[in-house]
């Protein structure tokens, strides 16, 4: 009892799965506290989007080729919105371009920013995630991967530092290895660990499959336990995760519905403690005076 249960998600940044999977998430995290560790993996989605382009197409007009790959991933990511719930905006979309072709710059990105500060690592990732999917920006791209680093308030010297000695490169090389030498082929997948005791699920899990996996691995010692859901609970959450959506906060504190997450919300933005944040097709709940807020509410969007 002792232990506690290490899940590891193997994933990229731009993954819209894994996106819409932060609700399971964050009821993870809020029902079962500090017996659970979460980290992440990196998976490299796309290696080369000519991997995913019909070859003729891409002789022909290299340029046209990816931007229509772009609006076929558009298409993909908003038939996801219906996982989860979180908002899905596609106005712009332009993760990739003839110059950019690869999610690598992404999986690197993560990677140093995990070295430079290993307990933000999850928030950087899920600020990723933001700015691909709900803010459209081209992530791909080295200054957006800065300011995703300045959102999340890692210092930005040693983040650069770390993409530039090799360190995340080389972090990089082992998550890749990890995943070959399990077998996965497919994002996200995941690897339960309790003692000596492991699990590997390649496939998309929700939160009720993950409670069964758990008290599988746990001979039934590890089992959800009911939340709070009052302003107290939501400042607890919301200090963890200054940037969240009304649906994960709906989830984590269990509550009936949206109408409801909105009304515990207006109680922190009432006393300015937060922000809502209109993410276009939902809303998000940003939490004052953290690096987000600064980005988001100053910098031109």
């Amino acid at each position: 009892m002792d232990e506690c249960l290490k899940i590891t998600v193997f994933t990229d940044p731009m993954m819209g799965l894994s996106y819409e999977s932060e609700p399971v998430f964050r009821k993870l995290e809020s029902h079962f506290g500090d017996l659970i560790v979460v980290r992440h993996s990196m998976g490299l989605l796309v290696r080369d989007v000519r991997d995913w382009i019909d070859k003729d197409e891409f002789a022909a007009d290299e340029r046209k080729a990816v931007e229509d790959y772009n609006m076929r991933l558009a298409d993909i990511y908003r038939n996801e919105e219906s996982l989860g719930g979180l908002p899905i905006n596609m106005d712009g979309f332009r993760l990739f371009s003839r110059e950019r072709r690869s999610s690598y710059p992404l999986n690197l990105a993560f990677k140093a920013a995990e070295l430079a500060a290993p307990a933000a690592a999850g928030r950087f990732l899920y600020n990723m995630r933001f700015a691909t999917i709900a803010e459209t920006r081209p992530t791909t791209m080295w200054n957006e991967a800065v300011r995703v680093v300045r959102m999340t308030g890692i210092d930005e010297g040693a983040f650069i530092a770390h993409c530039n000695d090799g360190s995340a490169e080389s972090a990089l090389s082992e998550d890749l290895a990890k995943l070959r030498a399990l077998g996965f082929n497919r994002l996200p997948s995941y690897v339960l660990e309790y003692g000596a005791k492991r699990a590997h699920i390649q496939r998309l899990i929700g939160y009720d499959g993950l409670v069964y996996a758990i008290a599988q691995i746990t001979g039934g010692f590890f089992r959800p336990h009911p939340v709070a859901g009052d302003a107290d609970a939501l400042r607890q959450l919301l200090a963890a995760h200054p940037l969240i959506s009304l649906v994960e906060i709906r989830d984590a504190l269990d509550l009936r519905n949206l109408d409801d997450a909105d009304a515990l919300a207006k109680t922190l933005v009432s006393t300015k403690e937060a922000s809502f944040l209109d993410a276009r097709r939902g809303l998000f709940l940003l939490k004052t005076n953290t690096p987000e807020w600064r980005i988001l509410h100053e910098e031109p969007v």
